[in-house]
């Protein structure tokens, strides 16, 4: 026995009722076992709503068939006109926004790039002279700023790829330990780069649940010295 296709919308009417529907379970509470029941799966709203016109049409003409005569005198009251405005209330079901951005860190003198997927490239700086660490953590940084202008722009998901994995480790594991620890390290001293480490954090913090970082969840690590 073919199996039945998973419809996105359904037509569904009956004697008194002429509805678009989603589910099966909402289609069959219309149109199975109730007088003038008649219903057609549709896989876009366009083709259901013509669907709907066509078995409404035909419900209609059905019913002129089977109406009985009267006399010539007899008043009947106006026939009701097809309230059809619910079709603008019925919209297709919203796609997730993710926008992806892919890091590439400059070396041999060439410019740090992030590039998401519209082809907008932007040119990353990093100090002057940084060491490896901050350098990763200021590029980091810049990635996250990007994300946050996307998501407030509407997208539901922003992937970071490209970036070194001790830019995810330091956010997800040390930061939250010298945070927990006044910002000071297991030494008792503040951590290298200290303030670009709380303005990054204080950055994803806000932000992390609507970002992935392109890379598997760090291990939790087992000292809280720089992981660079």
């Amino acid at each position: 026995m073919a199996k039945k296709p998973k419809y996105n919308f359904y037509a569904a009417i009956n004697d008194k009722e002429a509805r678009i529907v989603t589910t099966w379970a909402e289609c069959a509470a219309i149109a199975i076992g109730k007088p003038g029941g008649d219903n057609k799966g549709a896989f876009t709203l366009e083709e259901a709503e013509k669907y709907l016109k066509q078995i409404t049409k035909e419900r209609t003409a059905r019913q002129k068939r089977n109406k009985p005569k009267r006399g010539r005198n007899t008043n009947l009251p106006p026939k009701p006109k097809e309230d059809l405005s619910y079709l603008a209330k019925v919209s297709a079901p919203k796609q997730p926004k993710v926008v992806t951005l892919t890091c590439k860190l400059g070396t041999g003198g060439l410019g740090s790039t992030i590039k998401s997927l519209d082809c907008d490239t932007h040119i990353i700086e990093t100090s002057t002279g940084a060491k490896t660490a901050q350098m990763y953590l200021e590029f980091g940084y810049a990635a996250l700023k990007l994300a946050d202008y996307h998501i407030k722009q509407g997208a539901d998901t922003v992937e970071i790829i490209g970036l070194n994995a001790s830019v995810g480790n330091t956010l997800n594991n040390f930061a939250p330990n010298w945070k927990a620890n006044n910002w000071l390290n297991s030494a008792g001293k503040s951590p290298a780069n200290l303030e670009l480490v709380q303005s990054v954090f204080t950055l994803y913090g806000r932000i992390k649940a609507k970002v992935t970082l392109g890379v598997k969840q760090p291990k939790a690590a087992h000292t809280d010295d720089l992981p660079f």
